[in-house]
Protein backbone atom coordinates (compact mmCIF):
# COMPACT_ATOMS: atom_id res chain seq x y z
CA UNK A 1 0.00 0.00 0.00
CA UNK A 2 0.66 3.57 -0.59
CA UNK A 3 0.30 5.17 3.09
CA UNK A 4 2.28 4.81 6.09
CA UNK A 5 -0.96 2.53 7.43
CA UNK A 6 -0.34 -0.83 8.49
CA UNK A 7 -2.97 -3.29 6.54
CA UNK A 8 -4.82 -4.33 9.85
CA UNK A 9 -6.13 -0.04 10.27
CA UNK A 10 -9.28 0.33 9.50
CA UNK A 11 -10.54 3.26 7.58
CA UNK A 12 -12.04 5.15 10.65
CA UNK A 13 -7.96 5.26 12.18
CA UNK A 14 -7.15 7.13 8.94
CA UNK A 15 -7.30 10.88 7.97
CA UNK A 16 -6.43 9.74 4.23
CA UNK A 17 -8.04 7.04 2.52
CA UNK A 18 -6.97 6.17 -0.37
CA UNK A 19 -8.53 3.67 -3.74
CA UNK A 20 -6.25 0.84 -2.31
CA UNK A 21 -7.21 1.22 1.23
CA UNK A 22 -11.28 0.63 0.04
CA UNK A 23 -10.21 -1.94 -1.78
CA UNK A 24 -8.56 -3.47 0.92
CA UNK A 25 -11.53 -3.31 3.27
CA UNK A 26 -13.63 -4.65 0.51
CA UNK A 27 -11.50 -7.32 0.27
CA UNK A 28 -11.33 -7.64 3.99
CA UNK A 29 -15.35 -7.38 4.48
CA UNK A 30 -16.49 -8.75 1.28
CA UNK A 31 -14.86 -12.37 1.04
CA UNK A 32 -13.48 -11.98 -2.59
CA UNK A 33 -9.91 -11.98 -3.58
CA UNK A 34 -7.69 -8.87 -3.24
CA UNK A 35 -7.67 -8.90 -7.27
CA UNK A 36 -11.57 -8.94 -7.31
CA UNK A 37 -11.72 -6.13 -4.54
CA UNK A 38 -9.58 -4.00 -6.93
CA UNK A 39 -11.12 -4.81 -10.16
CA UNK A 40 -14.53 -3.87 -8.81
CA UNK A 41 -13.72 -1.03 -6.85
CA UNK A 42 -11.67 0.44 -10.37
CA UNK A 43 -14.74 -0.45 -12.15
CA UNK A 44 -17.42 1.45 -9.94
CA UNK A 45 -14.75 4.45 -9.82
CA UNK A 46 -14.41 4.40 -13.82
CA UNK A 47 -18.79 4.40 -14.15
CA UNK A 48 -18.85 7.45 -11.74
CA UNK A 49 -15.84 8.75 -14.17
CA UNK A 50 -18.10 8.03 -17.16
CA UNK A 51 -20.73 9.52 -16.18
CA UNK A 52 -19.77 12.52 -15.18
CA UNK A 53 -17.74 13.07 -18.45
CA UNK A 54 -21.14 12.49 -19.77
CA UNK A 55 -22.56 15.16 -17.80
CA UNK A 56 -25.23 12.61 -15.95
CA UNK A 57 -25.70 12.95 -12.19
CA UNK A 58 -24.69 10.26 -9.80
CA UNK A 59 -26.59 9.72 -7.22
CA UNK A 60 -25.61 7.09 -4.51
CA UNK A 61 -28.43 6.59 -2.13
CA UNK A 62 -27.71 7.36 1.20
CA UNK A 63 -24.50 9.35 0.47
CA UNK A 64 -24.93 11.88 -2.08
CA UNK A 65 -24.75 13.31 -5.24
CA UNK A 66 -21.89 14.00 -7.71
CA UNK A 67 -22.05 16.43 -10.69
CA UNK A 68 -20.71 18.37 -13.00
CA UNK A 69 -20.52 22.55 -12.95
CA UNK A 70 -19.54 23.67 -15.66
CA UNK A 71 -17.31 27.58 -14.67
CA UNK A 72 -17.40 30.49 -17.06
CA UNK A 73 -13.91 32.29 -17.29
CA UNK A 74 -13.20 35.27 -14.89
CA UNK A 75 -10.31 37.55 -13.93
CA UNK A 76 -8.45 36.24 -10.67
CA UNK A 77 -5.74 37.90 -9.01
CA UNK A 78 -2.57 36.53 -7.11
CA UNK A 79 -3.00 37.38 -3.48
CA UNK A 80 0.56 37.81 -2.84
CA UNK A 81 1.33 40.27 -5.51
CA UNK A 82 -2.27 41.75 -6.57
CA UNK A 83 -1.45 40.83 -9.68
CA UNK A 84 -5.02 40.55 -11.89
CA UNK A 85 -4.93 37.25 -14.62
CA UNK A 86 -7.50 34.98 -16.41
CA UNK A 87 -8.68 32.09 -15.07
CA UNK A 88 -9.90 30.28 -18.21
CA UNK A 89 -13.35 27.99 -18.14
CA UNK A 90 -13.43 24.44 -17.07
CA UNK A 91 -15.21 22.09 -15.12
CA UNK A 92 -15.78 20.98 -11.69
CA UNK A 93 -17.31 18.38 -9.49
CA UNK A 94 -19.64 18.90 -7.17
CA UNK A 95 -20.26 16.61 -3.57
CA UNK A 96 -23.85 17.23 -2.18
CA UNK A 97 -24.20 14.96 1.09
CA UNK A 98 -27.52 13.30 1.62
CA UNK A 99 -29.25 13.73 4.92
CA UNK A 100 -28.51 10.32 6.02
CA UNK A 101 -24.53 11.05 5.63
CA UNK A 102 -25.02 14.47 6.90
CA UNK A 103 -27.11 13.12 9.88
CA UNK A 104 -24.00 10.27 10.74
CA UNK A 105 -21.73 12.85 10.46
CA UNK A 106 -23.19 15.15 13.34
CA UNK A 107 -23.92 12.25 14.94
CA UNK A 108 -20.68 12.17 16.18
CA UNK A 109 -19.34 15.54 18.19
CA UNK A 110 -16.20 17.25 16.75
CA UNK A 111 -13.38 17.56 19.93
CA UNK A 112 -11.35 20.60 19.67
CA UNK A 113 -8.19 18.57 18.84
CA UNK A 114 -9.64 17.13 15.84
CA UNK A 115 -10.29 20.55 14.69
CA UNK A 116 -6.18 21.71 15.44
CA UNK A 117 -7.61 23.74 18.47
CA UNK A 118 -5.92 23.24 21.76
CA UNK A 119 -8.80 22.69 24.97
CA UNK A 120 -8.83 25.28 27.14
Amino acid sequence: MSNNHSESTSIEARNTTTKADVANEVYELGGLTKRAAVDIVDLVFEIVKKELEAGEVVKISRFGNLDVRDKPPRMGRNPLTGTESPISARRSVRFKASETLKDRLNATPVTPEELGQTPE
